[in-house]
């Protein structure tokens, strides 16, 4: 679970960005602010935020190889490979506070502005993204343990798959787009939500209840296919938000709540 505390950082952070609006006029104004520090500080502020980034791409990686193990035992019908996602939670709590302590020191130190605050508080927003998406990992991995996928109907699934394959290949994207500050790879990736979304109302709306109806005494079962799908979508929604905070750090942009078709014209 994230400290409470850390929920406030980015709230805390935002304020932080506005007190400076107001004493010094504009972003031009804020951003030069920095032109007069000494190399050797802006040489360890570039170092810190490496450091950080890395981190941050650390923890990606290790949510990323979850999703793929989860994924991977829904498609082969077998939950024998995913007990590890399950014990090893922690690790992925333990880098989300690491992130969250590295941005707060940072900040302390050398009270950032402009460009290098949105890396901070982007740090800080993608890194509750992956901890929630592991959380949906593990929850998977607990489901899976008891679930036969192997008595679902083929048709079911196949749109499992699908499901996951979409959100696979979002996340990587998503991490990608964020390693390598690409905009329109990030763009894409929002873009590709709707069809996560898509396979997720085929199963929720179509095929469930369809097997439902024939399998009236196997709620508990049916149950269980409905929290998978929902945390596959889930963590579609997640990965979207890690693309749109990307575009946010790289062009100061906020394309949260806003339209797919309005995202090539940010």
């Amino acid at each position: 679970m994230t400290n409470p505390i850390f929920l406030l950082t980015p709230l805390l952070l935002l304020l932080y960005w506005h007190i400076l609006e107001r004493i010094y006029g504009t972003t031009e104004n804020i951003s030069s602010m920095n032109d007069n520090l000494p190399q050797h500080s802006v040489a360890q502020f570039e170092r810190e935020i490496k450091e950080l980034k890395g981190l941050v791409l650390r923890m990606a990686g290790a949510v990323e190889q979850r999703v793929a193990t989860v994924v991977e035992a829904i498609a082969e019908g077998n939950a024998d490979r995913t007990q590890w996602v399950i014990e090893s939670d922690s690790e992925i709590n333990n880098l989300e506070r690491q992130v969250d302590e590295m941005c707060v020191g940072i900040m302390a130190r050398r009270q950032p502005v402009a460009i290098d605050l949105r890396l901070l508080t982007t740090a800080l927003k993608i890194s509750t993204d992956l901890e929630r998406i592991g959380d949906e990992t593990q929850r998977i991995a607990q489901v899976i343990k008891k679930l036969n996928f192997s008595t679902a109907p083929e048709e079911m699934r196949q749109t499992f798959r699908e499901l996951g394959a979409q959100v696979i290949s979002m996340l990587h994207d998503a991490i990608d787009s964020y390693a390598r500050n690409d905009v329109e790879l990030s763009t894409h990736t929002c873009k590709q939500d709707r069809y996560a979304d898509q396979s997720y109302r085929t199963l929720l709306e179509e095929q469930l209840p369809e097997f439902t109806r024939n399998n009236i005494y196997h709620i508990p079962y049916i149950l269980d296919l409905v929290w998978c799908a929902r945390s596959l979508e889930r963590i579609g929604d997640h990965t979207k938000n890690v693309a749109e905070q990307v575009i946010y750090m790289v062009e100061a942009t906020d394309v949260r709540h806003r339209k797919v078709k309005s995202l090539s014209s940010h």
